[in-house]
């Protein structure tokens, strides 16, 4: 492949990781409210608590922190206090498009963590329910340790998503994610 196949390759790849990690919040934001499970892992972070996940430098990132009014896509954070920085745009893809899970990508060193671990785990516990939600099980059943019982339906999740898309409902609040500070060291 020539470097202008590679570079639109790789502009389809962040396209594609920065709407699945929209997509992500979404299911996040709305399982926050109806999944007991996930509820209770964000009720356990303090007031303020940002968790981000980096795809690499100059790529997609997330940005979640618990607001007042529970949870916020955060364009900028200085100092997140949890990181997931993927080494690559490759590695993150893996994980984002439901060929590798959590578990295995940190296995085999595809991620690093920054910060507290328990509050990774945290984090990390809540992706693997949200991808239950939103991934069909030909990819849970592959990428996930166990299959939690879904509390609502996927279908209504997609519809709640959909209707707050229309709604801006899910629009980050800040600047953009400072990708300098975050970066796999």
């Amino acid at each position: 492949m020539g470097t202008s196949g590679r570079k639109l390759m790789r502009g389809t790849k962040k396209v594609i990781s920065s709407a699945v990690l929209y997509f992500l919040y979404c299911g996040f934001y709305e399982l926050s409210k109806s999944d007991s499970r996930v509820k209770a892992e964000v009720d356990s972070w303090k007031q303020g608590m940002t968790y981000c996940l980096t795809c690499g430098e100059n790529c997609p990132s997330l940005t979640i922190r618990k607001g007042k009014n529970g949870l916020e896509r955060v364009s900028h954070v200085e100092n997140p206090d949890v990181v997931f920085a993927f080494k690559n745009l490759e590695k993150a893809f893996l994980v984002l498009t439901g060929r590798q899970g959590v578990a295995n990508a940190y296995a085999s060193h595809s991620f690093a963590l920054r910060g507290d671990i328990a509050n990774g785990m945290s984090f990390a516990r809540c992706v693997d329910l949200v991808e239950r939600y939103l991934f069909p099980p030909v990819i849970t059943n592959h990428i996930l340790k166990e299959n939690p019982k879904k509390q609502c339906s996927s279908i209504v999740l997609y519809m709640k998503i959909i209707g707050g898309t229309v709604v801006f409902k899910y629009k980050a609040v800040g600047e953009n994610c400072s990708k300098k500070a975050i970066k796999f060291n």
